[in-house]
């Protein structure tokens, strides 16, 4: 009877070594695809302020061009230079707001998977915990 205990007991020992084995490699696989995800969001949020960036560029382009085009009209003394002094102004006013907005969220965003990070350091120290109160 005792050889048949010590064999029940290897053989659940090396059970629980291998779901012991096969938990830590599918918790590593679904902390690689966390932080797939997290790079995703955070790569989208660059998309989007380099977009704006962009965005502002072209309008800060089209302020230059519209501001030849005010100097030109009160050179040549146009009736309508007033028109031209107002768009140039709004066209001002967006691009700053999308210049500023660009920034912000290009600034912001952050190239390291930290909440990954986080909870890889926070599911090591459970590990050792737990290995070291049954050790």
């Amino acid at each position: 009877m005792t050889t048949g205990d010590t064999s029940r007991r290897r053989e659940n020992a090396f059970t629980l070594v291998k779901r012991l084995v096969s938990g830590g490699v599918t918790l590593a696989k679904l902390e690689v695809q966390r932080g797939r995800q997290e790079m995703a969001r955070n790569l989208g949020q660059l998309k989007g302020g380099v977009l704006q960036l962009a965005i502002a560029a072209a309008l800060g382009l089209l302020f230059f061009i519209a501001l030849i085009g005010f100097v030109m009209a009160v050179l040549v003394v146009l009736g309508l230079w007033w028109v031209a002094l107002i768009l140039l102004v709004l066209m001002a006013a967006v691009a700053g707001l999308l210049a500023w907005r660009g920034i912000k969220k290009v600034t912001s965003t952050k190239f390291t998977p930290e909440e990954t990070i986080a909870a890889v350091k926070e599911d090591v120290e459970w590990a050792k915990n737990r290995l070291l109160r049954r050790g």
